[in-house]
């Protein structure tokens, strides 16, 4: 049932109607929250964020870091989002929590650089920048 509800979503979000699609998200998630993995929740609740729905994106992601130990990818999202709706302080420390545990892990320090840029500590931003450059990897910041 919630996998239905979640394509008859997916059709919404395709069709650039957001603020349905959300709603049927949200639904889907209500009816059937084991129907989706980990990946689809973040997906999910990327999709929220777009539909101006940061309040529901941010108690998903939370009750994904919370609820999950399937790596980071939960946790950047929620630091993104933070960063997305001016929440700096919080950006940063979902990003150090990550760095205490992965200290080179690039979309951690590019979104903990973002959050102090947008602080205007440009000195500590340029320095978890060029953490990210230091490593020499193909990290495409565009993510």
């Amino acid at each position: 049932m919630g996998g239905d509800a979640k394509a008859i979503a997916d059709t919404y979000y395709e069709q650039r109607k957001p603020e349905r699609a959300a709603k049927l998200y949200l639904h889907a998630l209500g009816l059937a929250p084991q129907t989706f993995g980990y990946s689809e929740k973040i997906e999910i609740a990327k999709r929220l964020a777009e539909a101006g729905r940061d309040h529901d994106a941010l108690a998903l992601l939370r009750q994904l870091v919370n609820e999950s130990h399937e790596g980071f990818a939960a946790e950047v999202a929620l630091a993104k989002l933070l960063t997305s709706t001016g929440e700096y302080d919080a950006a940063i420390v979902e990003a150090n929590g990550i760095l205490r545990r992965d200290q080179n892990n690039s979309s951690a320090l590019l979104v903990k650089g973002n959050a102090l840029r947008q602080q205007k500590a440009f000195g500590d931003a340029m320095q978890a920048y060029r953490s990210i450059l230091d490593r020499g990897d193909d990290f495409d910041a565009r993510q």
